[in-house]
C-alpha cells in the first residue's frame, strides 16, 4: 500500500514507530491549515485551548523539540502562541525566534533595507490594483507581502490579481507567478544581492498571492533551524553537525533497522514537518531523503511529502501520539 493510501491512523502508528527508533525528534508545524483552519481574515485563525495545552503537553516532553514554520510575520507568530520552549520561524524563514525570545534573522542584514522598499513598492500596487473593491486583506510581513481575497468576489479578484501580477512582475524585473508546480531538487540558494539587487517571486497559496525574496522559503528555513534546534548555540550559517537517521530509497520513508546513519559519538536526530499549503512543498523537499514529509490535506495530490493526513483533527492526533511515545518509551527519545 502507498502511504498517501493509508488511513489516517496508520499513518499515525507509522510516524510513531519511526519516531521511537531515533534519539530526538523534531517536529516542525506549519499553523494555518495545519495546526488552525482558515478562517476569513488572519487575526481571526486563533489556537484554541485544547491546541496550546497539546503542543506545551509536547514541548515538555523529553526528547523532543518544537517549531511553527509559517509564513506569517514572527511578531504575529508571537502573539498567537506563547509557549516556552518553542521555536517560532516566521516570514517563511526570514526570521527565527528562540525559545529564549532571541531572534535570528536568515536574511543579510545589508539586504533588508532594499527588500523593504521593494515591499512597500509592491504594497502600493496591491492597494491600487484593488481600489474600491472590497474583501482583500494585505498583509505586510515586513520581508514579504500577501493579498488575501478569500472575501473578495471571485470575479474582482480574478481582475486585481491579474492587473497585480503584470505590474508587480514588470517592478520586480520579471518573477514568475507559481502555478502550484511543486519544487525540484535543486542546491540551496540564498538571497541574491548581487549588485542588480534582491531577486523577488510570486508565489500562489490558499487564497492569497505573496511576494517574497527568492531562497527564502520552507526548504531553507527548515535545514537552519535543524542546526539551531541540534545546538541553539550556534549561529544560522554554521553546521551542527546533526546526525539525521536516513530514509532515502524508499519513497513512503520507512526507516530501515536501527539506526541508520547515526554516530555513536552523537544522538540520533528526525525531523518530522507537518504542512498543508504550496509553501510547504520546499520543507517537504529538504526532508526528501532525511526526515518525514507530512501533508494535511482531504484529497490526494501531487506532493514531496511520504505521508497524508486527511484532517486537523488528525494533527492532533498525531502531536498527542508522539507525546504518548517519547513519554512512556525506555528505548530513543533520550533528549
Amino acid at each position: 500500500m502507498r502511504s498517501s493510501e493509508l488511513l489516517d491512523i496508520e499513518v499515525i502508528q507509522d510516524i510513531c514507530k519511526k519516531a521511537n527508533q531515533a534519539d530526538i525528534v523534531f517536529l516542525l508545524l506549519d499553523y494555518d491549515g495545519t495546526l488552525v483552519p482558515f478562517a476569513p481574515t488572519p487575526a481571526e485563525a486563533r489556537p484554541d485551548a485544547q491546541l496550546l495545552s497539546l503542543l506545551k503537553r509536547l514541548i515538555d516532553t523529553p526528547g523532543i523539540r518544537v517549531a511553527i514554520v509559517s509564513g506569517r510575520s514572527p511578531e504575529d507568530l508571537r502573539g498567537l502562541i506563547s509557549i516556552p520552549g518553542l521555536y517560532l520561524v516566521g516570514g517563511h524563514g526570514s526570521e527565527i525566534i528562540m525559545p529564549d525570545g532571541k531572534t535570528r534573522s536568515l536574511i543579510d542584514k545589508t539586504h533588508i533595507p532594499h527588500i523593504r522598499r521593494k515591499i512597500q513598492e509592491v504594497k502600493e500596487l496591491a492597494v491600487t490594483a484593488a481600489s474600491g473593491k472590497e474583501g482583500f486583506i494585505f498583509e505586510d510581513k515586513g520581508s514579504s507581502f500577501a493579498i488575501h481575497y478569500r472575501l473578495a468576489d471571485p470575479g474582482h479578484a480574478r481582475e486585481v490579481i491579474r492587473d497585480f501580477t503584470e505590474k508587480a512582475e514588470k517592478l520586480l524585473a520579471g518573477p514568475h507567478p507559481v502555478k502550484g508546480d511543486l519544487p525540484q531538487a535543486r542546491e540551496p540558494h540564498q538571497v541574491d544581492g548581487r549588485a542588480h539587487g534582491v531577486a523577488f517571486e510570486l508565489l500562489k497559496g490558499k487564497k492569497l498571492l505573496e511576494v517574497r525574496p527568492v531562497g527564502v522559503n520552507k526548504g531553507e528555513a527548515v535545514r537552519k533551524l535543524i542546526e539551531l534546534m541540534g545546538d541553539p548555540g550556534i549561529d544560522p550559517g554554521e553546521t551542527a553537525g546533526v546526525d539525521l537517521i536516513e530514509i532515502a530509497g524508499n519513497d513512503t520513508g520507512r526507516l530501515p533497522h536501527g539506526r541508520a546513519g547515526a554516530s555513536k559519538a552523537r544522538p540520533s536526530r528526525l525531523p518530522i514537518y507537518v504542512g498543508d499549503d504550496t509553501t510547504d512543498e520546499d520543507a517537504f523537499l529538504a526532508l526528501k531523503s532525511n526526515g518525514i514529509g507530512v501533508l494535511v490535506s482531504e484529497d490526494a495530490r501531487p506532493t514531496n511529502a511520504h505521508y497524508r493526513l486527511r484532517s486537523l483533527d488528525s494533527v492532533r492526533e498525531l502531536i498527542g501520539a508522539l507525546a504518548s511515545v517519547a513519554a512512556g518509551s525506555t528505548a530513543g527519545f533520550l533528549g
